[in-house]
């Protein structure tokens, strides 16, 4: 059974009121009446109408003013006016009001019901447009959700390697492709691809490159060959995934070597991968090696000359990157290309790391106004790690001292990890009273973190950086959870960490005895997705 439109007729005489109502009636629609506009705008807050018939000469309100404020309360709701006047003047007036269309007195009833079920006729269209946009924008939500599933955790750390990612697509869904494979005990595999295209088919294609990397992966690690599985990647999809599309991608896909402390690549038409020094502040743009992009010729061979190799030290960090990067636009029209990166690496970031670098960067462009290009972007950086393991740390006296591991969220484990903190703290400093208040700190700041930040979301990670140069202590702890402050501290807005002492209340004194002990301590937010928290303390102190 259809159900009827309701339709509001407006108008100061009641005559007009019942000659409309009766033949909107007989025709088939739900009538109800107003004689004047603030009556009008009264049941139009109560009830639920699909269509207004509004007279524009009315007294008090008129017709125009009664319009607007209909529109406000609705902008959906559709307006035809009705008038007595032969000048276009007062049908501009009403469209400006905001009406959609106007029947003039005397009217003819086929000209009347002709213009009514018009109006309907759009409204029904628009309101199942809106319906369908919506139920594909929750399709693409979903599968938004699915592809972060997918693809890797924003950091990963191991004994020897540190990976952090960064991956914004164009529209919840997109076409980058990017991970890190542990082939055996003493290698990687990394490899950061583009898709061709944006959207939905760019991410079914994604998740099926990925796939079957993923699989030829499998299949070759007993013995492992770059351009064979480079050539059997492209014979596969140019003939199952890309023969009826113009479809390809590009790609650097790579192996990292930790016994000969290299990295060997081929560049698949990708931009060129950047090597950093974070001790010299060297940058150096990997353009000496590359070939033709996956899927451009079905037949294709990649050759042993198409492949490059660098060496890896623990100083160099490693950063892929997909084209949105470099063609983000500034206000003045200009792209930010691969010169912008470097610049930002050499001049514009100090202490750079392998953790924030990638967030970094995106809020350096977004701070300088660079207008994010259409393409999905995609930012992935690694690093040679040493020894991540709490067991048996002894490094080298006369060098640094550092250590950098993740944990999940779980307020269960705060205790432990903090025991853990204070044992790794006396085995460098051999100091009881610094080892008992990194326990403490370690304590208090991951229950802020777990709480405040994440929401007790237990599959999150924090990250954690000790560094011990001369006589200062470094604790770093970096997470992507929401900015937090426990709401019960009272702080100073110019400088959060300047408290207010209330000698009555006894909330937040954990952060209290944190920055009594602390020389230093910073609280960072990098492109509103990433915090850091850096807690400097005196050996001696």
């Amino acid at each position: 059974m259809d159900i009827k439109a309701k339709i509001l007729v407006v108008d100061d005489e009641k005559i007009i009121r019942k000659l409309l109502g009766a033949t909107l009636t007989k025709n088939g629609y739900d009538i109800d009446f107003a004689s004047n506009g603030y009556e009008a705008i009264s049941k139009i807050k109560s009830e639920q109408f699909d269509l207004i018939l509004l007279d524009v000469t009315m007294p008090g309100l008129d017709g125009f003013e009664t319009c607007r404020r209909i529109i406000n309360i609705d902008p959906e709701l559709p307006v035809i006016q009705v008038t007595s006047s032969t000048d276009n003047e007062s049908l501009t007036k009403g469209f400006e009001a905001g009406a959609l269309d106007y029947i003039r007195k005397p009217w003819q009833t086929m000209e009347l019901l002709a213009r009514v079920k018009n109006i309907l006729r759009i409204k029904a269209a628009e309101k199942e447009k809106q319906i369908y946009f919506q139920t594909l924008q929750d399709d693409m939500i979903t599968a938004s959700v699915i592809m972060k599933m997918i693809l890797p955790e924003w950091i990963f750390l191991d004994n020897n390697m540190l990976f952090v990612s960064d991956y914004v697509p164009s529209n919840h869904v997109g076409g980058d492709v990017f991970n890190s494979v542990k082939l055996n005990d003493n290698q990687y595999i990394v490899y950061l691809g583009d898709i061709s295209g944006h959207g939905v088919q760019a991410a079914l294609f994604m998740s099926a490159v990925r796939t079957t990397i993923n699989l030829l992966i499998e299949e070759h690690k007993d013995n492992f060959h770059i351009t064979t599985l480079m050539t059997k990647l492209n014979t596969t999809l140019s003939k199952d995934l890309f023969k009826s599309t113009d479809s390809y991608f590009t790609l650097i896909f790579g192996i990292i070597d930790f016994t000969e402390k290299t990295f060997e690549y081929v560049n698949c038409g990708h931009p060129p991968f950047i090597e950093y020094n974070i001790k010299t502040n060297e940058v150096v743009i990997h353009d000496e090696k590359g070939t033709i992009p996956i899927g451009w010729k079905a037949n294709y061979v990649f050759d042993e000359s198409e492949v490059g190799k660098i060496d890896l030290t623990m100083d160099k960090i490693i950063f892929l990157y997909t084209d949105g990067l470099n063609e983000s636009i500034d206000p003045e029209g200009n792209e930010f290309g691969i010169n912008g990166l470097t610049n930002i690496l050499k001049h514009k970031i100090d202490d750079v790391n392998t953790v924030t670098l990638p967030f970094r960067i995106k809020q350096y462009l977004q701070d300088n106004k660079y207008k994010l290009s259409s393409d999905d972007f995609t930012l992935f950086a690694f690093q040679l790690q040493g020894n991540t393991n709490f067991v048996n740390v002894q490094p080298d006296p006369d060098r640094m001292k550092k250590m950098i591991f993740w944990i999940k969220a779980l307020l269960k484990d705060v205790g432990s990890i903090s025991q853990q903190c204070e044992k790794l703290i006396l085995a460098w400093t051999n100091s009881n009273t610094l080892s008992a208040k990194v326990e403490i700190i370690i304590d208090e700041l991951l229950n802020n973190i777990i709480e405040h930040g994440y929401k007790y979301e237990e599959t999150a990670r924090i990250v954690f950086e000790f560094k011990l140069v001369g006589p200062k202590l470094y604790i770093t702890m970096w997470d992507k959870g929401i900015e937090w402050i426990p709401e019960t501290v009272k702080y100073n807005h110019d400088n959060p960490y300047l408290f207010e002492k209330d000698l009555f209340d006894v909330s937040g004194r954990g952060l209290y005895m944190v920055l009594s002990w602390s020389e230093e301590f910073y609280r960072n937010r990098y492109s509103e997705e990433l915090n850091e928290t850096i807690v400097v303390l005196d050996v001696n102190r």
